[in-house]
């Protein structure tokens, strides 16, 4: 017989599955590493480099760089010297997203998973659906 360890996500802290301090308790605002999801061998995953601010605006901002799905992780920066006037814009209309396995994420499915990324993307301009990429959620632009 093989022992399960099975973990259940606390309802009143959903991010209690994170594997690092910030994933115990993140902010959407911050630094961000931005890469795109390749092939299984890795030889098409490109780095889309470092961003500040909020990261739904940074995923659809870079999105028409990406050919399946968006991976990204935070990056322990300190905050920029008063506010970068970044303006993001996006020609599509939904991506594919996931965020590093400390996270916590890749752990959980259906509609946890979903519940997770609403909670920690912490706006109502866009809906968050299943993916069809593992460990993903897709993204939705609300008009």
């Amino acid at each position: 017989m093989h022992k399960l360890n099975i973990k259940f996500v606390d309802k009143k802290n959903p991010f209690s599955i994170g594997k690092t301090d910030f994933w115990r308790n993140p902010n959407p605002v911050g630094w961000w590493k931005i890469t795109t999801e390749g092939d299984c061998e890795g030889r098409t995953t490109r780095d889309l480099g470092t961003h500040w601010g909020h990261i739904v605006e940074i995923l659809f901002s870079v999105a028409h760089k990406s050919m399946y799905g968006l991976y990204f992780s935070p990056v322990n920066q300190p905050e920029p010297k008063g506010q970068p006037q970044v303006q993001h814009t996006t020609s599509r209309k939904s991506i594919h997203v996931h965020a590093d396995i400390e996270s916590g994420a890749w752990n959980i499915g259906g509609q946890a998973r979903i519940e997770w990324y609403k909670e920690f993307f912490d706006t109502t301009d866009v809906e968050v659906v299943e993916s069809n990429y593992y460990a993903s959620v897709k993204l939705i632009l609300k008009e």
